[in-house]
């Protein structure tokens, strides 16, 4: 759903896309959520589902017994 939005922009930025505009045949709309949307992508942290685990799931090779081991240990008592 497409949503009217009202802004203040500087006008050498709205001439030159006014400008893009028209050489692509776009309307001026098209151009500034194209690039809005180019600026989040980013800009903003990915978000997965299952965050950093899914994201590196099979990065690192371990065997499942010697992870349980080191997840164990007290880092604490090592001293």
């Amino acid at each position: 759903m497409k949503q009217k939005v009202g802004t203040v922009i500087d006008a050498r930025l709205i001439r030159q896309a006014k400008t893009y505009a028209a050489q692509h045949g776009k309307p001026l709309s098209g151009v500034i959520e194209e690039a809005l949307a180019a600026y989040l992508e980013h800009r903003t942290p990915r978000a997965t589902a299952g965050g950093l685990m899914v994201r590196t799931a099979g990065l690192l090779a371990i065997d499942p017994s010697l992870l349980s081991t080191l997840l164990a240990e007290d880092l604490y008592d090592a001293a």
